[in-house]
């Protein structure tokens, strides 16, 4: 039987559209997908929202965009400001701005720019964040997790200041090899660990090796 080929959405301006299956979907300006969405490419410029579940091989944020379901993505790219309802699950995943993850956060691989706030685990392969604001997460696993304070020029420095300084807050770090800057948790286990500058952890939990920097506080440190 012969199947028609999927159709691309494209939202130019101010505009909305049902969901559906489509090849690609570029929106651009205030853009609205009314239901949950699959795609093979998805590229949202502006100020774009999906009222359900978006799932797509490649997704571009460029701007400001909100899913109200899941986010599936093969790679999910992020340049501004992206909220997502539901759960977030990519191979690849790459943000600059801010990211907010109102459930799960599941990845191969995570590199952060700027800011985060996952309400539940956030969990990856590889993690590598540089934080410039305030950064969350309920739980973080992950085999290898660097975690640093950016370098701010002066107006990124004057903006901090007036909400609050680069930290990352979580419950429960876990992972093989874990750097940490500027964190405040509970618990952090891993195989070699190193607590940087600004940390203020209560216990560190390793098997084979730990550093403390002088300028961090660690409470209590247990050898597995």
């Amino acid at each position: 039987m012969y199947e028609q080929p999927l159709r691309d959405m494209n939202i130019n301006g101010v505009g909305s559209s049902s969901g559906g299956s489509f090849h690609r979907i570029t929106l651009n300006g205030m853009a609205t997908i009314n239901g949950d969405a699959s795609c093979n490419s998805f590229r949202g410029s502006g100020t774009s929202k999906v009222k359900g579940s978006l799932t797509t091989p490649s997704a571009q944020i460029d701007g400001t965009c909100s899913i109200n379901g899941h986010l599936r993505a093969a790679q999910c790219r992020i340049n501004g400001m992206a909220t997502v309802d539901g759960m977030l699950n990519s191979d690849t995943l790459e943000t600059q701005g801010k990211l907010t993850v109102h459930r799960d956060c599941e990845a191969e691989r995570v590199t952060i720019n700027g800011m985060f706030s996952i309400d539940g685990l956030l969990n990856a392969g590889t993690i590598d964040a540089t934080i410039l604001g305030a950064c969350r997460a309920r739980e973080i696993g992950g085999e290898s997790i660097t975690v640093r304070q950016g370098r701010m020029n002066s107006f990124s420095r004057m903006v901090t200041s007036l909400f609050t300084s680069p930290y990352l807050e979580a419950d429960t770090i876990e992972g093989d090899e874990i750097v940490l800057e500027y964190t405040k948790a509970r618990i952090v286990r891993g195989s070699m660990v190193v607590i940087g500058p600004g940390c203020e952890i209560d216990h560190v939990e390793y098997k084979v090796g730990l550093d403390v920097h002088n300028q961090a506080k660690v409470n209590r440190t247990t050898k597995l």
